[in-house]
């Protein structure tokens, strides 16, 4: 297991507002600890990240080339800014999920231009309640989708016909995400009960994997929008991989022993936090303090990791901003980012195996974009965009 010691002592220059929340039981077994190989850790790389050696990169370091992508801003294909969405992507179409408000999925071309909508609710056979998650299923050629009364619907992808569905067996546990391994196989995850499980559809089995947390330490410490899925599919890697967010740990998941070990973690020095530090089995008001008055002295949770070409892309929180880590697992060099030359943040969000995306409310299209990193034509797209229009696909080329 490898750990990134990343110190680094830039100043922030904008607060945002955290609310923690906390659920502590009001029982707890003193077994309850946080598990012990967290902290023996038997195998350490340790990357110093000295304040002499921070690189003042520009978009043009990190990417080819930044494209602007306007959906169409029609009744039909319009998505409300502000709601929680997913975006699946496959070789001619971008996929939107858009949870909270009308629950559909919206398909465009990679022009931005609207091809149809998903809405098949209801209780019936190929029909959903609520859907939490899409991801592309290229062994099937479908848009699989996870529910919240339990199914992962498969539609065709290219009209959107049902196909076939599976039933969870373990439908206590509200799942938020998940990840194809194989053929047949799924990763599960659950916000709600910390769960983890392994989906069989070929005979509908499914089996809890090996990870727990104490019950004091199930909180949401940040109420921030985790923009990516916790849960990364294997490549280079031989198992897939979790990411807790909080603790900065990245976790392999071995599908067949259903059991979890550490695979990596980004160690952040003095500004960790250092979860393991905090006394258990208090009562709710002692973390709440806790993290309130240390809000700013500590490294926020993980809001996004990809991995993309054996490359790790992050986000993540420090004094109230945003920061992107990029770390060359071949190279063991990294980069950390506030802010570009150009003044620019760059987002995490999602990935096709070669370039990075997000989602942009025009609004706040300036934090990412502005003419100085785009072309003739991007330039053009981004003076016609207003605050009226729809989201626009931010499309980043890595180099």
């Amino acid at each position: 297991m490898r750990i990134l010691d990343l110190h680094f002592l830039r100043p922030a220059s904008i607060c945002l507002v955290l609310v923690f929340s906390l659920f502590v039981s009001s029982c707890i077994n003193d077994k309850e600890k946080y598990p012990a190989d967290y902290d023996n850790i038997p195998e350490l790389v340790s990357i110093q990240f000295n304040k002499e050696d921070d690189r003042d990169l520009s978009i043009s370091d990190l990417f080819t080339h930044v494209s602007l992508i306007p959906l169409d801003n029609t009744d039909s294909a319009y998505i409300h800014p502000g709601v929680p969405i997913r975006l699946a992507i496959s070789n001619d179409s971008f996929f939107i999920l858009e949870k909270g408000n009308r629950e559909e999925v919206f398909v465009f071309n990679k022009d931005g231009s609207f091809q149809r909508c998903l809405n098949h609710k209801g209780r019936g056979p190929g029909e959903y309640l609520i859907p939490t998650d899409i991801l592309i299923n290229h062994y099937s050629q479908s848009l699989d989708v996870l529910t919240v009364d339990g199914k992962i619907i498969s539609y065709s992808l290219d009209n959107l016909e049902f196909q076939n569905e599976i039933l969870l067996n373990n439908r206590n546990s509200l799942y938020d995400n998940f990840i194809l391994i194989n053929n047949h196989k799924y990763v599960l995850y659950s916000r709600d009960s910390f769960n983890l499980s392994v989906l069989d559809s070929r005979n509908n089995s499914h089996t809890i994997i090996d990870y727990k947390i104490p019950t004091w330490l199930q909180l949401s410490v940040y109420s921030v929008k985790r923009s990516s899925n916790p849960l990364l599919a294997p490549t280079k890697e031989k198992h897939p991989l979790f990411f807790e967010g909080w603790s900065g740990i990245l976790l392999s998941i071995d599908i067949d022993s259903s059991a979890t070990t550490p695979y990596m973690k980004f160690d952040f020095g003095k500004n960790n936090l250092s979860i393991t530090k905090l006394e258990p089995n208090k009562d709710a008001f002692y973390y709440y303090n806790f993290m309130k008055n240390n809000t700013f002295r500590f490294v926020g949770p993980f809001t996004s990791v990809l991995s993309i070409n054996s490359k790790y892309y992050i986000n993540y929180i420090f004094k109230g901003i945003y920061y992107t880590l990029i770390y060359d697992c071949i190279s063991n060099k990294y980069d950390v980012i506030d802010f570009t030359k150009e003044g620019l943040s760059i987002p995490i969000g999602y990935s096709d195996g070669e370039s990075l995306y997000e989602i942009a409310d025009p609004k706040f299209l300036s934090s990412f974009v502005n003419e100085s990193v785009l072309d003739d034509n991007n330039q053009f797209i981004l003076q016609s965009l207003s605050e009226d229009s729809n989201l626009v696909i931010i499309k980043y080329d890595i180099k």
